[in-house]
């Protein structure tokens, strides 16, 4: 009777000589493929986050500064729109699809006072909205903030999607 428990197999492909420059193309593009798609997740998590942290960390009054973030392949520089629609993450995520990589995407607000949002410059004393000419829900701005944190992110989900998180 002959068992084959605790009895490891390994089998090698034989490969003509000729055909191992082939062979190992093929391995390198399989393994490129599995990279691009890797950091393509990777991207557009971190995307994902930064943005959507941008977007809901805009200051809300009348909600019109947050409705007014755009995402799309091309800057529409006239877009404004009407919305009060308090978007954030789900919007980011919806608006970028997977295939980023190499890609142009635009993150914009065109309405005029968004610009004192990030950057402060209101006039005037203190109001129970501003001090000292920053926006007392973003007196650091919402932008910069965020990019600031875009590489150490896409690290982090660099390093967890090439876990296969």
């Amino acid at each position: 009777m002959c068992s084959n428990i605790g009895i490891s197999f390994v089998v090698a492909k034989i490969i003509k000589l000729g055909d191992l420059g082939k062979e190992l193309n093929n391995i390198l593009k399989d393994i490129e493929e599995s990279e691009l798609k890797k950091a393509d997740r990777a991207l557009r998590a971190t995307i994902i986050d930064v943005w959507g942290k941008v977007i809901t960390e805009t200051p809300v009054d009348s909600g019109r500064a947050r409705g007014n973030w755009f995402i799309d392949d091309t800057f529409k520089p006239s877009q404004i729109g009407a919305s009060q629609k308090r978007k954030g993450a789900n919007y980011v995520g919806t608006r970028t699809k997977s295939g980023l990589l190499g890609k142009t995407k635009f993150l914009y607000n065109n309405l005029p006072y968004v610009k004192k949002l990030e950057f402060g410059g209101y006039s005037g004393s203190p109001t129970d909205k501003t001090v000292g000419g920053f926006s007392r829900l973003a007196p650091n701005g919402m932008v910069r903030k965020n990019l600031a944190n875009f590489a150490r992110k896409l690290a982090r989900n660099w390093k967890g999607a090439k876990r296969g998180v």
